[in-house]
């Protein structure tokens, strides 16, 4: 072969060792997670705490205790609830038999799961307190939370016809004044969606947010320690201010004091 037709060969021959590409589909997304709904039961399994233990095994204790029974009331929540000193809550309403069913983080469909899933059984007390939506305030629509909280009253009701409710209003939060004005506006829509809960009998709704701030209208560090969670003091001004609906819901006899 001469030079030249030697050297027409070469793009032949570097074509032919040339790699193969094979073209390829680009990597597919991960799926976002559905959305969930507050008014749908959803539980929280697999969920752990830095400090040992986890959702799960919370709701487990309860479910346990509730099958124990002689329980004349609940609270139902989220941290709110939950982190109310032991002592002090037992305190005010150990002679009740009262128990603290409260999960930090929850939102209305992870209580509505709870509540569907073990801890009304063996159960059926004089009152159940709940106090439930926050955590639902940066995700969803004021309709739905308030769609999963009348869920919850019905489910309550379902599992224990003879059980009264007391439902509060969700709590005032925020760190400024800003935060404050910002989730009132939902909050309030909510609030007036639950208050058409209210039957004068069986269920109660209290807005006890008013009594949570102070008289000018602001949010005082020394009630909210961060925002959101109460303080000593919160959890006094809390009790105190929804005793008289515990007293009379509850059948207990008034407290005579002096003049």
């Amino acid at each position: 072969m001469g030079l030249l037709a030697f050297a027409s060969q070469i793009p032949l021959l570097a074509q032919e060792n040339a790699p193969v590409t094979v073209e390829t589909a680009p990597p597919a997304a991960e799926p976002k997670p559905a959305k969930e709904d507050p008014a749908e039961p959803i539980p929280r399994l697999g969920l752990k705490w830095k400090s040992g233990g986890g959702w799960q095994s919370t709701h487990e204790d309860y479910v346990k205790r509730a099958k124990e029974g002689k329980v004349n009331l609940v609270f139902f929540g989220d941290s709110i609830t939950q982190w109310w000193d032991w002592q002090d809550f037992k305190k005010r309403y150990g002679s009740l038999n009262g128990v603290n069913f409260g999960i930090g983080g929850d939102k209305t469909q992870n209580l509505l799961w709870r509540v569907q899933n073990g801890e009304m059984e063996g159960i059926t007390p004089k009152l159940a307190v709940v106090l439930i939506g926050t955590n639902n305030l940066g995700d969803d629509p004021a309709d739905k939370i308030a769609a999963g909280i009348k869920k919850i009253v019905a489910s309550i009701q379902e599992k224990s016809p003879t059980t009264k409710i007391l439902l509060l209003g969700i709590f005032p939060r925020g760190w400024n004044a800003n935060e404050v004005k910002w989730y009132q506006s939902k909050i309030e829509k909510i609030n007036d969606e639950s208050a058409k809960l209210d039957d004068g009998k069986n269920v109660r709704f209290a807005d006890l947010g008013p009594k949570m701030l102070e008289a000018d209208g602001t949010l005082s560090r020394k009630i909210f320690k961060d925002g959101l969670h109460l303080s000593g003091d919160g959890y006094a001004r809390w009790a105190e201010a929804m005793q008289p609906l515990i007293d009379e819901m509850m059948g207990l006899p008034k407290v005579e004091t002096a003049p």
